[in-house]
């Protein structure tokens, strides 16, 4: 079944729906070679005006048809059709007008008399180089008979696709990729005969709706194993599904190991909220430590670090600071009861493998200010144990009382 996009100025009409024709306007065009068939209508009277005082190319149109010519530049496999106008009238001299000043066109032309501003704006889509006639003619296709006001002549490298019944000019003509109609194409019975016509659509008949209703032969036994195939996908389906939300699970944690800033103290915090079986949501953030939480009498205060370098001694002897902030407001709380982690994602723009290890003096300043380095590569591997019932929350706190590196 060919699929066909119906490009009009407004995109509105609702022409040719019985088709399964899809419609854009001008200004939001589909990709072309997303369907098999564009269709571009130059019938609308809304086209054929401008705002200059005389007749040109620069219709109100010309930004969208040449938006509509890029995107036909790079289109592969499609093929497109052309609606050319009847003999509608061309629109211009726009201002106001009479005693009421009221604004409008104050001029009009026919199309027949200003063929070459036809044939130029047509070109602002793709060039062309035919020459019209006005000649009221009608074409017979199979049993239609369709009218138009212009014939083609001085077709080039096109061939002729129908000719009008009496005189024989052609009313439409087409090239490898392209199709020029005059024919004035009104409804989904005329659309296919023309297409039809240029072998645009495939020779199989458009199946009806109703035949769906007609059983015959094995077509009940084929529907019953249709349905119950469809229950195992379905099923399947929703497996994918929850799987799929464990791998975007998995990934959120993944991230530590290549996040920063705020997406890295998220993830991280919500880590230590599952390991820890602890809540860090009363937690008020003065931009000082980015975490700190109490536990059995210690005070655990947190740093939370993304950065492309290795870890440096300023971010162990930051985590100082925080502790002296942390002392001012709380002079009663003992030195030894506080825990200084800092957990840090450091050469975080290179591959996990080829990172290079915390210097051993950073490890040894860390161990000086009874400090802890916890590599967020690290701390997932220990989440990842924790999930798996390796370790429990006991030995994650443990974990967090050592100083020095953290190491599995």
């Amino acid at each position: 079944m060919n699929t066909i996009q119906l490009i009009t100025i407004e995109g509105n009409t609702g022409r040719f729906q019985s088709m399964g024709v899809v419609e854009s306007s001008f200004s939001s065009v589909h990709a072309f070679d997303d369907y098999d068939i564009n269709i571009i209508d130059f019938t609308d009277d809304g086209i054929w005006q401008t705002l200059s005082p005389s007749v040109t190319k620069n219709i109100t149109s010309y930004k969208e048809l040449v938006t509509i010519c890029e995107a036909l530049k790079i289109a592969n496999s499609s093929k497109t059709v052309f609606l050319l106008p009847g003999n509608t009238n061309y629109k211009y001299n726009y201002k106001k007008s009479g005693s009421s000043n009221s604004l409008g066109f104050r001029s009009t032309e026919q199309l027949k008399n200003i063929i070459p501003t036809v044939i130029d704006i047509i070109s602002i889509v793709q060039p062309v180089f035919f020459q019209l006639i006005f000649s009221n003619t009608n074409t017979a296709i199979n049993e239609y008979t369709i009218e138009s006001d212009f014939v083609f002549t001085q077709v080039g490298t096109f061939r002729a696709v129908t000719y009008s019944a009496a005189s024989r000019q052609a009313t439409t003509i087409q090239s490898s990729n392209s199709v020029f109609t005059t024919l004035k194409i009104e409804t989904s019975e005329e659309l296919e005969e023309l297409l039809r016509a240029a072998n645009l659509l495939d020779r199989n008949s458009t199946i009806p709706e109703w035949i769906d209703d007609i059983e015959c032969f094995d077509d009940h036994e084929l529907k019953a194993q249709i349905r119950k195939h469809e229950k195992v996908i379905s099923e399947h389906q929703e497996q994918i599904n929850t799987i799929n939300n464990k791998l975007q699970e998995n990934n959120k944690y993944k991230s530590v190991l290549y996040s920063n800033s705020e997406e890295l103290v998220d993830v991280v915090l919500d880590i230590l909220e599952t390991m820890l079986l602890c809540d860090l949501s009363a937690f008020e953030d003065k931009k000082v430590e980015d975490f700190l939480f109490e536990h059995e009498g210690c005070y655990y205060i947190g740093e939370i670090k993304g950065i492309s370098s290795n870890v440096k001694s300023t971010n162990i002897t930051q985590l100082q600071l925080h502790v002296g902030s942390f002392l001012n407001d709380h002079p009663e709380v003992e030195l030894e009861k506080i825990k200084k982690l800092l957990i840090i994602n450091h050469q975080r723009k290179i591959p996990l493998l080829q990172r290079a290890p915390v210097d051993e003096k950073q490890i040894a300043i860390a161990s000086n200010y009874n400090s802890l380095i916890i590599e967020t590569s690290t701390l997932l591997k220990v989440f990842e144990k924790y999930r798996d019932g390796q370790v429990s929350t006991e030995n994650c706190f443990n974990m967090l009382n050592q100083t020095g590196l953290l190491s599995l």
